[in-house]
């Protein structure tokens, strides 16, 4: 008999070498979807109803918000959103920049304006 080839030993290898590839393959897809806008995405739209009451404009008709940032910190989807405030001939007029903490897993919800911009004297009331 042949010692140094063996197709039982073989065969294991690979189903291990194919298992290992495979967890591997699931994990990186995981990991992709984890922060996925089917987990986040009622949170992102309550950031949004809550800057457009934090924000409290005057003349402003239409916001265009942009995502530059999310994150999973603890118990908080945390998001960067930068905001252009447009007027009813859209023409935008100021730019705010802030931060919103959602809670995962119940309505909690915290807003902080980081960096106004206003484009003309749009004037932004503070909300504590």
């Amino acid at each position: 008999m042949n010692t140094q080839y063996s197709p039982r030993k073989t065969h294991t290898i690979l189903a291990a070498m194919v298992g290992i590839i495979g967890m591997i393959m699931t994990t990186t897809a995981v990991q992709a979807d984890w922060l996925s806008p089917a987990f986040y995405g009622d949170k992102l739209d309550r950031c949004a109803v809550e800057l457009r009451t934090e924000l409290n404009m005057t003349g402003v008709t239409h916001l265009r918000h942009t995502v530059t940032d999310i994150d999973k910190v603890g118990v908080w989807y945390v998001f960067d959103i930068r905001t252009e405030m447009a007027d009813n001939t859209d023409t935008v007029i100021g730019q705010v920049k802030t931060h919103c903490k959602a809670h995962r897993w119940n309505e909690q919800i915290s807003v902080e304006v980081t960096n106004q911009l206003s484009a003309s004297n749009t004037q932004l009331a503070s909300a504590d």
